[in-house]
């Protein structure tokens, strides 16, 4: 299916997924995030093996700390995986509310 805007074919396209892979192997909300990402496949015509997303995942080597996994699925139901190590949270954090409401 090719995907259109103000006449234009748009290439390149990818469905993007961000979670947590923790220490220990798991995935935080993994099923919620596969959901979302089979529902936007289907919705756009594409090609969503979970079954391949899910192999992709468990080859993923476990690290010393959690990890931020970034999913991408192409139109063609090419998976992409790329990590990233997550710091650990600082020992306090600084809040501010903004003087402006925005709806």
């Amino acid at each position: 299916m090719d995907l259109f805007f103000s006449g234009q074919k748009l290439s390149g396209l990818e469905l993007i997924e961000n979670f947590r892979r923790q220490a220990d192997g798991s995935y935080r909300d993994l099923p919620l995030n596969l959901e979302r990402l089979q529902r936007s496949a289907t919705r756009l015509g594409w090609p969503c093996d979970l079954r391949a997303v899910q192999a992709a995942l468990n080859g993923l080597v476990a690290g010393p700390g959690d990890l931020r996994v970034r999913l991408t699925l192409d139109g063609a139901g090419r998976i992409g995986l790329q990590t990233a190590d997550i710091p650990p949270n600082p020992a306090s954090w600084r809040l501010g509310i903004a003087s402006v409401r925005l709806d």
